[in-house]
């Protein structure tokens, strides 16, 4: 591979002070196309729709965190164990009350999933101190509703 053909892209992983790096990456010459923000997995879609906002303010392509839930133990792990995990009050509803807790924690996240789609440039998805067999079915399901393209890492 000769040197004009390597690149070198760039991503930030999206927090309240990731202006001054992508600053820094402007400064030393990094072009916004070879830049992308990934927000931490996104749990409560209500609270990230003002920061969704912000980042498109940047003007640079977002990839929103997406981890699959296992289910109601694997959700109280996360909020409690993750730091800056907040998953919202109605997710952990859901899940007591599922008849098939794995079920329903596959639709939460298909759900997330699908707001997220509509609203950001990729999604990145992880298991997350969960199965990974979870995170195939998950990856099964997008592809299955017409993701457009699903890669699997």
């Amino acid at each position: 591979m000769s040197s004009e053909s390597k690149r070198i892209v760039v991503s930030c992983s999206f927090e309240d002070r990731a202006q001054p790096y992508l600053e820094a990456l402007r400064l030393i010459g990094v072009p916004d196309e070879d830049i992308f923000l990934v927000t931490p997995p996104i749990f409560d879609i209500e609270a990230f729709g003002p920061l969704l906002e912000r980042l498109r303010g940047t003007g640079l392509p977002i990839l929103a965190g997406l981890a699959v839930i296992d289910g109601l133990r694997h959700a109280e792990f996360l909020a409690s164990e993750v730091v800056g995990v907040k998953i919202p009050e109605t997710i952990f509803e859901r899940l007591r009350q599922a008849k098939d807790e794995a079920g329903e924690a596959l639709a939460l996240t298909m759900e997330i999933a699908d707001w997220l789609r509509s609203r950001v440039d990729g999604l990145q998805v992880t298991a997350w101190h969960g199965s990974p067999g979870t995170a195939s079915r998950l990856l099964a399901a997008l592809a299955a509703r017409g993701t457009q393209e699903v890669k699997h890492a």
